[in-house]
């Protein structure tokens, strides 16, 4: 609550913010409840730094702001800096106490731009006392105090003690009645008399502190020792009474106490006797509930049979589908082999994508670079304009150098057209750039002024050198990757995949043909197919043999040979199967010559042996 107009304050705001120069603020008293957060306003546009001071010693400081932080100087002081870059320089109070109460100034580049006089409402408090008791006024503050009686039946007060210093001094007829304890003053054994207003007033300041009305009730000390005795004697004389009346009711009580007894007893019989019809009726229960549960489990066999019936009828459908699917594989086969042969082109084709992709990122990361220039020197212009110091000089010189360095790396990078010329020297460079960039921000890691900028231009830096480091990758992995493709492409062409797949293909109808049939005609045409491939993957063995002694030194490239080796195992485990198979229908040796009318006894009802299938090569190709 401000006790100045509200008028002027209004006023005075208004010439703060439309004038250059300072006019001299008058002092506007605050009035503020007593540990209530309160708001002392001021309001200016400033560049530098504000503070609130005392206005009495200006070398007493609460709070400051400038341009980049606000700062609490004295506990319980603090300036927002949202509201300082708005041009609103108000200092909060968290909790107003008697020690705040003092004459503040609003200080911005040494010229004062309000004064404000902090001022705390007084305390009422409400006082009740029996004649006898000690009244204790609490004085709270430090300055010189005087405590003022103003009785009921009278308006004006008369001043009767004053404390300066600790020292209690008060007039006759209360000097052997008070007392002093600071910050605690006692007025003994107070009567009806004493009854009515003290106020303990500031007599530096001129401001009441804290005003008690105490009212003086009840009864002097000799009728309240009447009273006392008088009401002991009633006491006993109804304790007597009660005595004799509890006996009475004793004697009843007991006598109860028995037919209650009895009754109990009865009840526990009649309660022995529900128990049991209880126990019967369960087991009762019990017995029905057997019986339903067998009657649920024949059910459920009947139920399980049914199924079993019903999965011996589908186990035959199957049958049927899975020599229809067989043939289906064989047909997906040959697809994929085709699709494999498509991806491989398109490998190539996303292989040129890439160094096209490669070239564009160059372009979009030198118009960056470009960009970030012409932004360098609006900023070293807007700079200049404010006047800048000999250490944001050395700032500029070192993050130039930085740059000049970051763009010596992107030309060398750009310039270069075989990837694995000069990459020691590229190696060398990113690694004195990158301790440069790391200089320079430790450098400037304990200067406040310059710390962020560093920081952010060191951030943008690592990010160009990082791409620079991925350049940097990108053309050595692109040398290994280049010279790998073509040695692999080469050994893919030379490969009679179509003599080698012919002959898969060849095995698998002929095993299906003895399957269907077991006809001994086709046993030498899968021995002959068999024979093709395992020579084919030999052959292989050793030329991937010889090619991993030549180019073992790339890590792409063994990557390349052990998926290749891994490839030829899986179709010589495929052709060992294949094998193992076509053992099932040679003849036994001493086995008796069946007769070209006899038909080829088969088994329809016995499922043939499972093998596991393995993929074949092609599918991975």
């Amino acid at each position: 609550m401000q006790s100045c107009s509200v008028h002027h304050c209004v006023l005075l705001l208004l010439t703060l913010t439309f004038t250059t120069a300072p006019v001299a603020a008058g002092d506007c008293p605050t009035l503020v409840k007593l540990h209530q957060p309160v708001t002392l306003p001021c309001a200016h546009d400033c560049s530098g730094e504000a503070k609130w001071t005392m206005q009495r010693n200006r070398d007493v400081v609460f709070a400051r702001c400038d341009q980049t932080t606000c700062s609490s100087v004295v506990k319980g002081y603090e300036m927002s800096h949202d509201q300082y870059l708005k041009g609103d320089l108000s200092l909060t109070i968290t909790a107003a106490e008697y020690s705040m109460r003092n004459t503040y100034a609003c200080e911005c580049g040494g010229l004062d731009y309000s004064i404000v006089r902090l001022s705390i409402e007084t305390v009422f408090s409400a006082v009740q006392k029996n004649p006898g008791e000690d009244l204790i006024l609490d004085l709270t503050v430090p300055e010189p105090v005087e405590v003022i009686y103003t009785s009921s039946d009278s308006a004006d007060g008369e001043r009767i003690c004053n404390v300066t210093q600790h020292s209690l001094q008060c007039k006759a007829e209360y000097t052997h009645r008070t007392s002093l304890r600071y910050p605690e003053l006692t007025l003994r054994d107070v009567t009806h008399s004493d009854s009515g207003r003290y106020t303990i007033r500031d007599t530096e300041n001129k401001e009441d502190i804290r005003v008690y009305s105490v009212a003086v009730t009840g009864l002097s000390k000799g009728v309240t020792a009447g009273i006392v005795v008088l009401v002991l004697v009633l006491v006993l004389v109804i304790i007597a009474v009660i005595m004799y009346k509890w006996r009475e009711v004793d004697k009843k009580r007991r006598a109860a106490e028995e037919k209650r007894r009895a009754a109990e007893e009865k009840r526990r019989a009649a309660e022995e006797k529900r128990r049991a019809a209880e126990e019967e009726f369960r087991a009762t229960e019990k017995e029905i509930r057997t019986a339903e549960e067998e009657l649920r489990t024949a059910v459920e066999e009947l139920r399980t049979a049914v199924e079993e019936l019903r999965a011996v009828q589908e186990k035959l459908r199957a049958r049927k589908e899975k020599l229809r699917a067989r043939k289906e594989k064989l047909r997906a086969h040959k697809e994929k082999l085709s699709a494999a042969k498509e991806k491989l082109s398109a490998a190539k084709e996303k292989l040129s994508a890439a160094k096209e992709k490669l070239s564009a990122a160059q372009e979009e990361l030198r118009a960056a670079q470009e960009e970030l220039s012409a932004a360098q020197e609006e900023l070293r212009a807007a700079e200049e304009k404010l006047g800048a110091n000999k250490e944001r000089r050395k700032v500029e010189n070192e993050e130039r150098a930085v740059v000049e360095n970051v763009n010596q790396l992107f030309e060398i990078l750009q310039r270069k057209n075989h990837p694995d010329t000069n990459l020691k020297q590229i190696e060398k460079k990113l690694d004195e750039v990158e301790m440069m960039i790391k200089d320079l921000e430790e450098g400037y890691r304990e200067n406040r002024r310059y710390k962020d900028r560093v920081e952010s231009f060191c951030y943008t830096k690592r990010r160009d050198l990082e791409l620079c480091r991925k350049l940097y990758a990108t053309l050595q992995s692109e040398s290994e990757g280049i010279i790998a493709l073509q040695l692999l492409w080469r050994f893919i062409e030379e490969t009679p995949e179509n003599d080698v797949l012919n002959a898969m293909l060849s095995a698998e109808d002929l095993l299906e043909r003895l399957y269907l049939s077991e006809n001994p005609a086709a046993l030498d045409m899968v021995e002959s197919n068999l024979w093709i491939i395992k020579s084919w993957c030999n052959l292989k063995r050793y030329d991937v043999d010889i090619f991993e002694q030549n180019h073992s030194d790339k890590a792409n490239v063994r990557l390349m040979i052990i998926n290749t080796g891994a490839l030829l195992s899986v179709l010589g485990k495929w052709c060992d199967d294949k094998e193992k198979k076509l053992k099932k229908y040679k003849p036994k040796p001493g086995s008796a010559e069946r007769s070209e009318n006899q038909p080829v006894e088969s088994e329809p009802e016995s499922e043939p042996e499972s093998e596991p299938e393995s993929e074949p090569l092609y599918c991975n190709v």
